[in-house]
């Protein structure tokens, strides 16, 4: 996994969505290599935790977009 930088605050929440569906399945991957079922199940859950924070994002930026439109 990349390490972070200081250039992630400056994202964009369209960014920030994409960064978090990218390392949800990057963990999902490596996951899918873990002989170790502990292991593979923290794995599984960080991917799942991952794709929580991008759908708040991307539920942010729905409400965003709506009340533009009105």
């Amino acid at each position: 996994m990349r390490p972070m930088s200081g250039a992630v605050l400056l994202e964009s929440p369209l960014d920030r969505l994409r960064r978090f569906r990218s390392l949800a399945e990057e963990v999902r991957l490596t996951a899918e290599r873990m002989a170790d079922p502990d292991a593979k199940r923290t794995m599984l859950y960080l991917a799942d935790n991952y794709d929580s924070l991008a759908d708040h994002i991307e539920e942010q930026i729905d409400l965003s977009e709506s009340r533009l439109k009105n």
